[in-house]
């Protein structure tokens, strides 16, 4: 999954000596990796979490995930996460910076 996200909104706004964090959001459309369902997700969060080249999920402002496919039990929107995070080679978003890893749960 986390191959796959688009980048929608991604900027960094300085002022003067004074940075101010923006929001970004990724998302993902695509299959699982047993091609059995099919994910629909976004996450946004704010610029200056990825200070650490990560986003832990306490750090998600909001985010949409629905899961469509043959097991009907777990097809429906998921407004729950648990723990985990999304992983970026480094720490500005953009079109190059998409995530590496994603343990979200």
């Amino acid at each position: 999954m986390n191959r796959f996200f688009y980048v929608l909104l991604a900027s960094i706004a300085c002022l003067a000596n004074a940075c101010r964090a923006q929001l970004v959001i990724y998302s993902y459309t695509g299959a699982t990796a047993n091609q059995d369902s099919s994910i629909s997700a976004w996450f946004e969060f704010d610029t200056s979490a990825m200070s650490d080249r990560g986003v832990r999920f306490t750090e998600i402002l909001d985010y949409g995930f629905l899961v469509t496919g043959i097991e009907t039990n777990q097809n429906g929107q998921y407004d729950l996460l648990l723990g985990g995070g999304i992983g970026f080679a480094n720490t500005v978003p953009g079109l190059s910076n998409l995530p590496v890893v994603q343990s979200l749960v």
